[in-house]
């Protein structure tokens, strides 16, 4: 297993040595994108460094405005991709996007 070595490699990068590991599952099995977040504990065996466990944390996603409008109309597309109409709604969200 890698996640050890990927982790001692991000320990070394970020400031406080104590990566977040998200986990986002691509595979569209399901009508939302699962996001797990982990932490790590190190674990030792007579002082020496043994590997490290992994502990599902808190998570909670928060978006931008403009990301919110573009997720928004991503999923109206995909309810009905044959809709050509535009609400008042839709028409406020792109202007808001185009002054972004």
């Amino acid at each position: 297993d890698t996640s050890s070595l990927i982790h001692d490699f991000y320990s070394t990068e970020t400031e406080d040595g104590d990566p977040v590991h998200l986990v986002v599952d691509t595979r569209l099995a399901t009508d939302s994108i699962p996001i797990v977040a982990y932490s790590s504990t190190p674990v030792s065996i007579q002082n020496e460094p043994l590997a490290n466990l992994f502990h599902e944390i808190p998570l909670e996603l928060t978006f931008a405005e403009a990301e919110s409008i573009c997720l928004r109309a991503m999923q109206k597309a995909s309810e009905s991709p044959t809709s050509k109409s535009i609400s008042e709604t839709e028409q406020q969200d792109k202007a808001s996007l185009l002054q972004v």
